[in-house]
């Protein structure tokens, strides 16, 4: 490679670092031109077009880059995330399939499958490639909540539970985390566990409400109606009308679960609300 090239490619890469698209781009299309540095200007052009969203031009980088370099992993990994994002996820699922063929222990391609086999509502395969990951690359917070949560809908509470509390060890202050920590300590019935992780994702994300729906959850679990009513008002700060209506909803969650005597009680205070009579009790 000449040492123009070479030059065009550093350059190109020190734009693209710190995000200056449009000049990568150029360096990289000089590359383009040779032969001798097709395959890393195809690649670098591929991951540009992603940054800048243009993902059907990405598809077109990293298909040419597979049909001189049929065993990059890198490029099957970008081809099949450019496909995700142009909501081709048949096509990606081949792409990964073919990548895997070549390199079975891949913990890249295993991570990004077994995401979008729980985007697919395949949620046993998502278990299968998400741990087989992360045994080869421990650690990575994303993962865990993914496996979390496709073992949850695999009816694996407590495997979930695990998977959250080695997310949370990794990243203490992360609120979805938490969030579905409190999720799931609920419902293996450790009501306490849950709303202290409710509280805490509280106090870091200063008030987000889907967290005060949850913490209302726990406390019509608890039979705690009032702090249940507090919770979704919290959730919903001046807005009966809503304040109301998921008021109805938790109601009818305590009426499945056969407690009508407190599922009326709430449609009660939901009727209330929703009519413009806010006066609840604030208890701590």
């Amino acid at each position: 490679m000449t040492e123009k090239l070479e030059n065009s490619i550093t350059m190109g890469k020190a734009f693209l670092k710190t995000n200056m698209l449009e000049k990568a781009s150029s360096c990289f299309g000089e590359a383009l031109e040779n032969k001798e540095s097709l395959d890393v200007a195809l690649f670098y052009l591929g991951v540009v077009s992603f940054k800048q969203a243009e993902y059907h031009k990405a598809v077109k980088m990293f298909k040419k880059l597979l049909e001189i370099r049929t065993n990059s992993i890198h490029a099957y990994n970008n081809l099949g995330l450019s496909l995700e994002q142009c909501n081709r996820r048949k096509e990606a699922m081949l792409v990964y399939n073919t990548g895997l063929e070549i390199t079975p222990t891949s913990s890249l391609l295993l991570a990004n499958r077994g995401i979008l086999k729980y985007k697919m509502n395949d949620y046993e395969g998502s278990v299968q490639d998400l741990s087989k990951a992360l045994k080869k690359r421990p650690g990575i917070t994303f993962l865990y909540f993914y496996l979390a949560n496709s073992c949850v809908k695999t009816d694996r509470v407590k495997e979930a539970r695990d998977y959250l509390e080695e997310a949370l060890n990794l990243q203490p202050d992360d609120v979805t985390v938490l969030n579905n920590l409190g999720y799931v300590s609920l419902e293996l019935g450790f009501h306490d566990e849950a709303r202290d992780y409710l509280k805490r994702a509280v106090r870091i994300s200063g008030g987000k409400r889907s967290l005060y729906i949850s913490l209302a959850r726990l406390y019509a679990h608890r039979g705690k109606l009032e702090m249940c009513v507090l919770m979704v008002a919290k959730a919903f700060p001046g807005d009966h009308s809503k304040t109301g209506h998921h008021l109805e909803e938790l109601s009818d969650f305590l009426a499945g679960c056969g407690r009508e005597e407190e599922a009326s009680y709430l449609n009660k205070r939901a009727a209330d609300i929703a009519g413009g009579n806010s006066k609840f009790k604030r208890t701590s």
